[in-house]
Protein backbone atom coordinates (compact mmCIF):
# COMPACT_ATOMS: atom_id res chain seq x y z
CA UNK A 1 0.00 0.00 0.00
CA UNK A 2 1.27 3.11 -0.47
CA UNK A 3 2.18 5.28 2.72
CA UNK A 4 0.51 8.47 1.21
CA UNK A 5 -2.85 6.62 1.09
CA UNK A 6 -2.31 5.60 4.85
CA UNK A 7 -3.78 8.47 6.71
CA UNK A 8 -7.42 8.09 4.43
CA UNK A 9 -7.16 4.01 5.31
CA UNK A 10 -7.18 4.58 8.31
CA UNK A 11 -9.47 7.31 8.97
CA UNK A 12 -11.69 4.71 7.15
CA UNK A 13 -11.23 1.89 9.04
CA UNK A 14 -11.78 3.80 12.07
CA UNK A 15 -15.29 5.04 10.74
CA UNK A 16 -16.01 1.44 10.18
CA UNK A 17 -14.96 0.55 13.53
CA UNK A 18 -17.46 2.96 15.27
CA UNK A 19 -20.21 1.78 12.68
CA UNK A 20 -19.42 -1.70 13.86
CA UNK A 21 -19.32 -0.96 17.63
CA UNK A 22 -22.68 1.24 17.09
CA UNK A 23 -24.22 -1.83 15.31
CA UNK A 24 -22.93 -5.06 17.19
CA UNK A 25 -23.48 -3.20 20.80
CA UNK A 26 -27.30 -2.20 20.02
CA UNK A 27 -28.70 -5.34 20.76
CA UNK A 28 -27.14 -6.01 24.13
CA UNK A 29 -28.31 -2.20 25.43
CA UNK A 30 -30.86 -1.54 28.17
CA UNK A 31 -34.24 -0.21 26.99
CA UNK A 32 -33.47 3.03 28.24
CA UNK A 33 -29.40 4.41 27.47
CA UNK A 34 -27.60 6.87 29.54
CA UNK A 35 -26.51 8.85 27.44
CA UNK A 36 -25.10 11.95 28.69
CA UNK A 37 -22.49 12.54 31.76
CA UNK A 38 -22.03 15.23 33.74
CA UNK A 39 -18.15 16.47 34.92
CA UNK A 40 -18.38 13.79 37.73
CA UNK A 41 -19.11 11.02 35.03
CA UNK A 42 -22.07 10.39 36.59
CA UNK A 43 -25.55 10.05 34.11
CA UNK A 44 -27.48 12.68 34.11
CA UNK A 45 -29.42 12.01 30.56
CA UNK A 46 -31.43 9.07 29.31
CA UNK A 47 -33.10 8.00 26.00
CA UNK A 48 -34.59 4.75 24.36
CA UNK A 49 -32.13 2.75 23.36
CA UNK A 50 -33.64 2.56 19.62
CA UNK A 51 -33.03 6.47 19.47
CA UNK A 52 -29.44 6.20 20.80
CA UNK A 53 -28.70 4.06 17.91
CA UNK A 54 -30.23 6.59 15.67
CA UNK A 55 -28.23 9.22 16.66
CA UNK A 56 -25.09 7.48 16.89
CA UNK A 57 -25.93 6.31 13.48
CA UNK A 58 -26.25 9.87 12.53
CA UNK A 59 -23.31 11.29 14.31
CA UNK A 60 -21.01 8.64 12.78
CA UNK A 61 -22.08 9.17 9.20
CA UNK A 62 -21.71 13.14 9.84
CA UNK A 63 -17.83 12.41 10.91
CA UNK A 64 -17.60 9.97 8.35
CA UNK A 65 -18.76 12.48 5.48
CA UNK A 66 -17.12 15.59 7.20
CA UNK A 67 -13.75 15.22 6.75
CA UNK A 68 -13.66 13.81 3.08
CA UNK A 69 -16.02 16.53 2.57
CA UNK A 70 -13.50 19.30 3.78
CA UNK A 71 -11.24 18.05 1.78
CA UNK A 72 -13.20 17.49 -1.41
CA UNK A 73 -13.94 21.41 -1.15
CA UNK A 74 -10.71 22.49 -0.65
CA UNK A 75 -9.57 20.87 -3.68
CA UNK A 76 -12.42 22.29 -5.67
CA UNK A 77 -12.04 25.80 -4.04
CA UNK A 78 -9.88 29.03 -5.83
CA UNK A 79 -6.35 29.31 -4.82
CA UNK A 80 -7.46 32.48 -3.49
CA UNK A 81 -10.31 30.67 -1.04
CA UNK A 82 -7.33 28.97 0.64
CA UNK A 83 -5.64 30.25 3.76
CA UNK A 84 -2.04 28.46 3.57
CA UNK A 85 1.11 29.71 4.38
CA UNK A 86 3.15 30.57 1.95
CA UNK A 87 0.32 30.06 -0.25
CA UNK A 88 1.48 31.21 -3.62
CA UNK A 89 4.46 28.93 -3.57
CA UNK A 90 2.31 25.73 -2.53
CA UNK A 91 -0.60 26.40 -4.51
CA UNK A 92 1.50 27.14 -7.62
CA UNK A 93 0.70 24.63 -10.88
CA UNK A 94 3.41 22.27 -10.30
CA UNK A 95 3.13 21.54 -6.42
CA UNK A 96 -0.12 21.88 -6.32
CA UNK A 97 -1.61 18.49 -6.47
CA UNK A 98 1.15 17.36 -4.48
CA UNK A 99 -0.15 20.53 -1.54
CA UNK A 100 -3.72 19.11 -1.42
CA UNK A 101 -2.75 15.36 -1.05
CA UNK A 102 -0.21 16.44 2.08
CA UNK A 103 -3.32 18.58 3.43
CA UNK A 104 -6.18 16.12 2.59
CA UNK A 105 -3.31 13.59 4.80
CA UNK A 106 -3.71 15.62 7.48
CA UNK A 107 -6.97 16.46 7.62
CA UNK A 108 -7.46 12.36 7.17
CA UNK A 109 -5.19 11.78 10.17
CA UNK A 110 -7.17 14.74 12.27
CA UNK A 111 -10.45 13.30 11.52
CA UNK A 112 -8.87 9.75 13.05
CA UNK A 113 -7.83 11.17 16.24
CA UNK A 114 -11.79 12.49 16.56
CA UNK A 115 -12.59 8.80 15.35
CA UNK A 116 -10.86 7.49 17.76
CA UNK A 117 -12.13 9.99 20.65
CA UNK A 118 -15.67 8.65 19.90
CA UNK A 119 -15.18 5.30 20.01
CA UNK A 120 -13.69 5.17 23.01
CA UNK A 121 -16.38 7.38 24.77
CA UNK A 122 -18.88 5.26 22.78
CA UNK A 123 -17.01 2.14 24.82
CA UNK A 124 -17.16 3.70 28.01
CA UNK A 125 -21.30 4.37 27.23
CA UNK A 126 -21.54 0.74 26.51
CA UNK A 127 -19.66 -0.20 30.08
CA UNK A 128 -22.23 2.26 31.72
CA UNK A 129 -25.21 0.72 30.13
CA UNK A 130 -24.53 -2.88 29.83
CA UNK A 131 -22.46 -3.80 33.31
CA UNK A 132 -24.86 -1.42 35.37
CA UNK A 133 -21.57 0.73 36.43
CA UNK A 134 -22.33 3.89 38.30
CA UNK A 135 -19.71 6.62 36.46
CA UNK A 136 -17.37 6.64 33.71
CA UNK A 137 -14.21 5.55 34.40
CA UNK A 138 -11.76 7.50 35.60
CA UNK A 139 -9.31 6.10 32.87
CA UNK A 140 -11.62 7.98 30.34
CA UNK A 141 -10.22 11.39 30.90
CA UNK A 142 -6.87 9.95 29.64
CA UNK A 143 -8.06 9.88 26.65
CA UNK A 144 -8.55 13.49 26.23
CA UNK A 145 -5.44 14.23 27.67
CA UNK A 146 -4.15 12.28 24.93
CA UNK A 147 -6.28 13.86 22.27
CA UNK A 148 -5.71 17.29 23.21
CA UNK A 149 -2.23 17.43 22.63
CA UNK A 150 -1.58 15.14 20.55
CA UNK A 151 -4.17 16.94 18.17
CA UNK A 152 -2.31 20.75 19.06
CA UNK A 153 0.85 18.57 17.91
CA UNK A 154 -0.74 17.54 14.61
CA UNK A 155 -2.24 21.08 13.38
CA UNK A 156 1.65 22.86 14.53
CA UNK A 157 3.18 20.02 12.34
CA UNK A 158 0.82 21.12 9.66
CA UNK A 159 0.91 24.46 10.30
CA UNK A 160 4.72 24.12 10.00
CA UNK A 161 5.09 22.11 7.18
CA UNK A 162 3.73 24.56 5.16
CA UNK A 163 5.54 27.73 6.64
CA UNK A 164 8.80 25.75 4.88
CA UNK A 165 9.62 26.07 1.47
CA UNK A 166 11.45 23.44 -0.02
CA UNK A 167 14.67 23.58 -1.67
Amino acid sequence: MNQSNLPRVLFFFLSGLLFVTILIYHQYLPATVASHFNFKGEADSFMNKNTYTIVSLAFAVFMTLLFPLIIFIIKKAPAKSINLPNKEYWLAEERKDETLKTLGNYLYLLGSLVLMLFVFIFYHVYRINLFGEVKIAHNFWIYLVIFLPTTFYLVAKMILHFYKKKI
